[in-house]
């Protein structure tokens, strides 16, 4: 539903909840009820229990029919708690009054009734679901408007150069201070991987968010060969942008006659030899070169008025070989050592140096990997104020890797990251309360407090030292007791982070293959715990109560490696 379409001047809406969240619900809607220019008006009721969730349509269809006519005819729709499982479509037709779900925790509801006129609700889906793919959606809708913008040429308040290049598609990517960065995912040490493993990493990163697949090569050693034939491979399987990863001028000669869109990178150890190429070869002027500051021996350079000149000089170098799509790295280092710090303010006088020269002012490169890769902390945080920085400095284009085990999921992570930088940037506001997050394992949620009367309490992790229980129950506790394995075989559990899947394979007893009528293993995968566990339970592999929680908790703890990016080992 848009309510744009129906030109209600006044929205009147009717909430519905259960005991434990009412208060909450009641102060977040009396907060809308007072911005008189949003023109909506929330009416709370509870539903006589204590779950929301399990609000059901007997609740719904009893509280509705107790109103009044007139006060039924005042309400523009109901809106239920998100995480009813029921389609609400049949009961919004009984009682001819919009039925929709709303969002599944109070914490985002005042987010949602303020924005509500420009968001189709569903009968089906929780506002949560929609209310994430509208901001995502605005977002791509910003980004052609721009585009549009950008091929009629409307661009004379722009002091900058952007960047154009063309997909296999023949839509038209910009690169400039108004669009998001570009993602360029490196494959590490990529030849001393197998095409498969290769192309299922390219795969995976698509999915992750990458714009651009970087072959990270191997220093020292001739990987023209493998360059020759990995570039051609992965375009002949994905319509992705392509970037090779190398100083060594043949390994960048052997990228460009192979198909390659970007290089990284171009230094004054190597531009003279990439120029005498490019004027003896045929060289499409729409490559990608991103330059960086070394001197001829490949050896960074000192202080960052020293590293902006050079990157300036070079660029012009290039700029008067008819090469214009160019990136300037400055750079990022580690903290400490060397020192993340001074590596932003080379990137700070970088950036003012360009604005200010005519005709030099090209998108800023950034590496994120030497941050993310070299420290031991929860990549989430940092790529998040990477990429604000990343923002503020207009930078056009990301690196990022998943080489070590701590950075799986690092793609996915920086796609969220620039998203919520870029709304940041185009709302001009500061990166909370957009509608977007880059929350991993954090959240803004408020924890539920239990405020039942309690009849007896047990510290389970203190049992010994337990005193005034009553007998009958103190025995309970303190009976023996053994766990025994199940008759029906053992699980082992993986989760694939490349796939998205759990993964569980089942070994099955001589009895349950008799059962089964099978001859091996079982392999039952998916991304849901309770869905792969409703599988086991239906087939009965698990016999004892013991080993169900067991295998629940196990499966849980894989689907949770899966959702916040950490690796998973099975306990046993």
């Amino acid at each position: 539903m848009n309510l744009n379409e129906k030109n209600l001047d006044e929205l009147k809406i009717l909430i519905l909840t259960g005991e434990l969240s009412f208060i909450d619900i009641v102060n977040i809607t009396e907060l809308i009820n007072k911005i008189k220019n949003l023109k909506i008006n929330c009416i709370v009721k509870k539903i006589p229990i204590q779950i929301a969730a399990f609000i059901n349509q007997f609740h719904v269809r009893k509280l509705w029919s107790s109103l009044s006519t007139l006060e039924k005819k005042s309400y523009s729709f109901i809106l239920l708690p998100g995480f009813i499982n029921w389609d609400t479509t049949e009961l919004s037709n009984e009682l001819d009054i919009p039925i929709y779900k709303g969002t599944k925790f109070a914490s985002d509801l005042f987010e949602l009734i303020t924005q509500i006129r420009s968001i189709n609700l569903s009968h089906t889906h929780s506002a949560d679901i929609i209310l994430k793919k509208s901001y995502i959606d605005n977002l791509n809708s910003h980004i052609n408007q721009l585009k549009n913008k950008y091929e009629l040429g409307n661009l004379d308040e722009l002091n900058e150069n952007y960047l154009e290049f063309e997909n296999v598609n023949g839509e038209k990517i910009y690169v400039s201070s108004e669009f998001p960065p570009l993602i360029f995912a490196e494959i590490v040490n990529a030849p001393k991987m197998g095409n498969r493993e290769i192309l299922e990493t390219v795969e995976y990163y698509i999915n992750s968010g990458a714009d651009v697949i970087d072959i990270g090569t191997l220093y020292n050693i001739d990987n023209t060969k493998f360059i020759k034939e990995i570039i051609p491979l992965i375009k002949k399987n994905y319509d992705i942008f392509v970037s090779i990863d190398s100083l060594n001028i043949n390994d960048i000669i052997a990228a460009i006659e192979s198909g390659a869109d970007f290089i990284l990178s171009i230094d004054k150890g190597n531009i003279n030899d990439f120029l005498s190429y490019s004027k003896s070869n045929k060289i499409s002027k729409d490559l990608g070169l991103v330059l960086i500051p070394l001197d001829e021996s490949h050896t960074p350079l000192g202080n960052a008025d020293e590293k902006a000149d050079f990157l300036i000089e070079l660029g012009i170098k290039l700029i008067k070989n008819n090469f214009s799509n160019l990136f300037y790295d400055a750079l990022l280092q580690t903290p400490i050592k060397p020192g993340f710090l001074n590596s932003i303010y080379d990137y700070i006088i970088l950036h003012d140096r360009i604005t200010a020269l005519k005709g030099v002012k090209y998108p800023l490169f950034m590496g994120f990997n030497n941050v993310t890769e070299l420290i031991d902390a929860d990549s989430s945080g940092i790529l998040a104020l990477l990429s604000l920085i990343a923002a503020e400095l207009d930078v056009g284009g990301i690196l990022v890797t998943e080489y070590s085990n701590k950075s799986v999921g690092v793609i996915n992570e920086t796609k969220k990251a620039i998203n919520l930088a870029y709304l940041s940037k185009i709302s001009k506001m500061p990166p909370i309360n957009l509608g977007l997050n880059s929350f991993i394992t954090k959240n803004k949620l408020k924890s539920l407090q239990y405020n039942d009367s309690i009849s007896l309490t047990i510290n389970a992790e203190n049992i010994e030292n337990i005193k005034n229980l009553p007998s009958h129950i103190e025995n309970l506790i303190n009976r023996p007791y053994s766990s025994e394995f199940d008759k029906t075989g053992f699980f082992k559990i993986y989760s694939n982070h490349k796939k998205g899947i759990i993964e569980v394979v089942f070994y099955p007893s001589n009895y349950t293959k008799r059962i089964l009528n099978i001859s091996g293993p079982i392999l039952i995968n998916g991304k849901s715990a309770k869905k792969i566990f409703n599988v086991i339970m239906n087939l009965n592999l698990i016999t004892k109560l013991d080993h169900a929680f067991y295998i629940g908790s196990e499966l849980t703890k894989a689907e949770m490696a899966l959702k916040f990016h950490f690796n998973y080992l099975q306990e046993v």
